[in-house]
This record gives C-alpha cells, structure tokens and sequence, in this order.
C-alpha cells in the first residue's frame, strides 16, 4: 500500500492524471494483484487524481479515452477484486473515505452485479433452495425442542442452523465475497461462483432433508428405546419425557404412541393414555395390543364394559382380516393366534365376567386357551368363572395356574419381561384370598 502511495506522489510532474491512471491500469494485471494488491489500489488513487481535475479541463480526445480507461477497468472489475483477501478493499474504504459517487472503489460489487445480470436465475433458485432450508430446519427445531431442550435436540439443532446459516451467507455481500475468495482459489469466476453457490445451498438442502428423513429412526432407535430401558428401570417420567420426544419426532409411527400410553397408564394420567392408545389404532388399525389394553382401561378405569366391548370387536374383525390374509387358522404357532387372538378373547371374557355373563365368558376362555395352552390371564378369570358356578375344585387348579404363571413372570427382567402377559393385581389377591381360606379350613 505505501508503494502504491509513494508511486502516485512521484510521478513527474509533467504526467497527467489521465496518463498515470492508463500507466496504472495496464500495470494491474489479476496475476499482479493477487501477489500485490497495492497494484489496485494504485489504480484507484490514479482514478482518484482524476475525478478532482475541474470539470471542462479534459479535451474531447481525453474524455475519450478516460471513458475507454473507465469501461476497462468496469470490465476487468471481476478479475482484479476478487484475487483480494477477503475485506481488502473494505478496509480500504474505510481508510481513504470516498465520495459515495466513486464507482470505482466498488469493484467488488460491480464485479457481483454484473455476474447476477448475467446469470440472474442462480440468485433466485439459490433463494429457494435456502428458504426450503430454513423451513426444515425450524420444523426440526420445533419437534427436537418441542419438550424443551435435551443435548442430543440442542446438538443437532444447532448444527442444522449453522449450516443452514452457512449456506445463507451467500445471499449477503460479506458472504458472497468470502465464498467467492474461496472458489477463486480453485479457479472460480464470479459467473461459476453463482452456481457455486446455489450447488452450496443445494448441498445444505440435502443433508437437511436426509436428516428430516432419519427422524423416524431416530425417533424409534434411540428415544422410544431409551425409554423402554427407563421403563423397566421404573423411572417412568424419564421414560415418558423419552416417548413424548419420539412422538414428536415420528408422529406418523405407532410404536412411541403406544409406549407413551403405556407408560401413561402406569403413573395412573388414565384421561392421556387413553388418547395416546387410539391414536396408536389410528396410525395402525392392525394394532391388536392397542385395542386391548384400551378395553383394559374402559373396563377398569372408566367402568365402561360397552366401549371395551367395542374397542375388542373392533380388535377382532382387524385380527380376523390379517389372518385371513395370511391363509392362518387359529390355533397355529402363530403370533397372531397365540398373541393377538388370545388377548382379545381373554379381556372378551373379562368384560362378560364384569357382567356375570359366565357362559359366554367360558366360550371365550376356551377359544383363548385353545390358542394360548399357559396364558396366565386365561386360568385368573377362568377361576372366577368356576368359584360363580360353584366348581370348588376346579377353580382351585385354575387359581393355582394363575399364581405360578404370575410367579414364572417375576423370574423374567428386561424386554422379555416387558412383554410377557400382566395379570392383575386383584385377580392374584383373589387367588392368595382362595388359598389362605383353603389353608384355614384345612387347619379347622
């Protein structure tokens, strides 16, 4: 920059403004620039000397040519600013303050608006492309901080901005100046620069897509997992935290709605586990354990056997249609027969005990011991069927089946456990008040 300075303030005196500032520009090669940007910068002082010169002093010959110096240097605009560091010729500005109608102080943005002009349709799509971005990234942000923040929601959410950020810089001036630094050294014109910036916001576009579209997996194999594994651990709100953000990241998934209700049920917020169970049946009509324990929560909460009736038809003719649909006839190792099938008609006959229909609970009960030999539940309800019709015998095998199929389920931990049949609390009350009465008459 001094020897820009110094070379101005030497030249002899009989050299005009004119003269110096046509030496200068042929002098300012891109190659020179970018090893000395004090070549520019002697070219812009040389123009400075010239606008000062009062107006009417230059010939018609010299107009002409300072307006041939002057389309020369608006022409080469691009390839004499951009070898600069970034901010170069904003310092420069700073530092020698000119007039706002100084064109050529400016370069870097004539070099910017002319490659727009000539190519206007990458500006806009790349536009585009950064407004989808940005969409997707606030939506990310809003199911990954729906719940309030969590390192993994804050960490990723974070990332996304800055990228998108990143990639957004390109529509500022200061932005585009430090990108175009960049693709020049890889041998980037400022027209090229434009498509490389719609390529970087395209790039962005991308991995903020793939990332929306990985939501589900995340959803179910980290944050529905997790709080499965709270679950057992019994830390239940920490585990309802967990399936509410998997929720929220795959709301179109049956599984974490399923889990939530679950998890609902248990710390007794019946009005929400109901509401997170049909929106698991809505999502999957296939659902069959949805539909269970739905019914579970009318009979016992609500005090509805109508709508766990419904809630169990419903169930059946679902069932009925996927076992049709894979040629399968219960009973068969199925899961739908010793699974689906078994639960429906165990809570059927449940909801007939509740209304002391007993022969049509026992039809039921035989259906799902049928498909389900050991099923626990079966042999509880089916104990309270025999002590109704006075079967004393009978209901005492029955309720010695459900308590050793109870004590076999406490010998399991983890998943295996998490899955295996519940017997309820007042079915195994019911059947140690059966023995400790036998035990008594035995005693007497």
């Amino acid at each position: 920059m001094t020897n820009a300075l110094n070379a101005v303030a030497d030249a002899p005196a009989s050299d005009a403004p004119l003269d110096a500032y046509g030496r200068a520009l042929e002098q300012a090669a891109p190659l020179r620039v970018a090893a000395d940007p004090a070549a520019l910068l002697q070219v812009l002082l040389a123009r400075d000397a010239v606008a000062v010169e009062p107006r009417g002093t230059l010939t018609a010959e010299a107009s002409a040519r300072l307006l041939r110096l002057d389309e020369t240097l608006r022409s080469q605009a691009s390839e004499l600013s951009v070898p600069l560091a970034e901010g170069v010729m904003e310092t420069w500005r700073e530092t020698f303050t000119p007039p706002p109608d100084a064109w050529w102080w400016h370069l870097d943005a004539i070099s910017t608006q002319a490659a727009e002009k000539k190519s206007p349709w990458w500006s806009v799509l790349t536009g585009i492309v950064l407004t989808i971005s940005a969409s997707l990234t606030a939506e990310i942000a809003r199911r990954f901080l729906s719940n309030g923040p969590d390192f993994y929601g804050a960490f990723t959410t974070i990332s996304q901005g800055a990228v998108t950020l990143l990639a957004g810089s390109s529509l500022t001036q200061k932005g585009r100046r430090w990108l175009a630094g960049w693709f020049h050294l890889f041998g980037g014109s400022p027209e090229r620069s434009l498509r490389g910036y719609t390529v970087l916001a395209a790039g962005v576009l991308t991995l903020v897509g793939l990332f929306r579209l990985s939501l589900p997996w995340i959803a179910l194999h980290y944050y529905d997992a997790r709080g499965r594994e709270l679950f057992e651990q019994r830390r239940l709100h920490d585990a309802i935290e967990h399936f509410q953000r998997a929720v929220n990241l795959a709301p179109e998934k049956d599984q974490p709605h399923f889990d939530l209700a679950d998890a609902f049920e248990e710390v007794l917020d019946i009005d929400k586990a109901i509401v997170e169970y049909q929106a698991a049946i809505q999502l999957n009509p296939n659902n069959y354990q949805a539909y269970n324990n739905l019914a579970r929560l009318y009979l016992v909460k609500r005090k509805d056997p109508e709508g766990a009736m419904r809630a169990l038809r419903k169930g059946f003719i679902r069932v009925g249609e996927e076992l049709k649909k894979q040629g399968i006839s219960c009973p068969a190792p199925s899961p739908l027969c010793q699974g689906a099938d078994y639960t429906l008609h165990k809570n059927l006959a449940w909801v007939n005990v509740t209304q002391k229909w007993y022969r049509l609970a026992r039809l039921d009960l035989d259906a799902a011991r049928n498909d389900r030999p050991d099923g626990g539940g079966a042999y509880c309800l089916l104990a309270q069927v025999e002590v109704a019709e006075e079967h004393l015998a009978e209901a005492t095998a029955a309720w010695g089946r459900c308590l050793g199929a109870e004590a076999t389920r406490k010998l399991l931990s983890g998943e295996e456990k998490y899955r295996t049949e519940d017997i309820e609390e007042t079915w195994i009350a019911m059947a140690q008040e059966w023995e400790s009465n036998l035990k008594g008459v035995e005693l007497r």
